[in-house]
């Protein structure tokens, strides 16, 4: 016998991390969530608040601290959150293994700069040949976002340069194929 609330419960998890997805690596609190959801779905405030419990326990939602001081919790994606959503029955391919090639590729270009920290645009710049990937700065700033968690790339953030960005040995590790295979990342060339 199907079970409804089950299969609803399911979907509403789904489309709780979609919808952080939408705006990783930022922030949002449960009563946005609640409002971006679809009617079959929604549920009321408690079963959404079920859902990111259920979402962090699995560690691919995080809180991310306090709308304001004292204010209602804000959460948003980890990296095995997205690997979930982009590897959802429905996830356009075509699109996931862009921004896996992307986030490769700003790994590559983070290593062309070595030890000497790159902005946003050097890297946008740097990987300007590549046309079938989207270099807007949102979409490279999510990619670096997500390489950092992975702990292979990290910003200028502790020497009071949060807008640079530099490969860690991780990343090195991963472009020389000796570092273990990451869902996210497409795999180098040479692996």
């Amino acid at each position: 016998m199907i079970d409804i609330d089950t299969l609803r419960s399911k979907a509403r998890r789904a489309a709780v991390l979609f919808i952080l997805y939408q705006v990783y690596p930022r922030a949002l609190g449960a009563g946005l969530i609640y409002e971006a959801l679809t009617p079959d779905v929604t549920g009321d405030p408690d079963e959404v608040r079920r859902a990111l419990a259920y979402l962090c326990d699995r560690h691919q939602v995080i809180a991310a601290g306090r709308a304001s001081d004292g204010g209602p919790p804000l959460y948003r994606l980890t990296v095995a959150g997205v690997d979930a959503v982009e590897a959802l029955p429905d996830a356009d391919l075509t699109r996931v293994r862009a921004l896996r090639l992307l986030r490769l590729r700003i790994l590559q270009a983070l290593d062309w700069g070595g030890a000497r920290p790159m902005p946003v645009s050097l890297i946008a710049a740097a990987l300007a040949d590549d046309t079938d990937l989207d270099l807007s700065e949102p979409a490279v700033r999510r990619a670096l976002a997500y390489l950092t968690e992975h702990e292979l790339a990290e910003d200028g953030h502790a020497e009071g340069h949060p807008d640079l960005w530099r490969i860690l040995p991780g990343g090195t590790d991963y472009l020389a194929g000796e570092g273990d295979g990451i869902e996210g990342v497409a795999r180098p060339t040479v692996w």
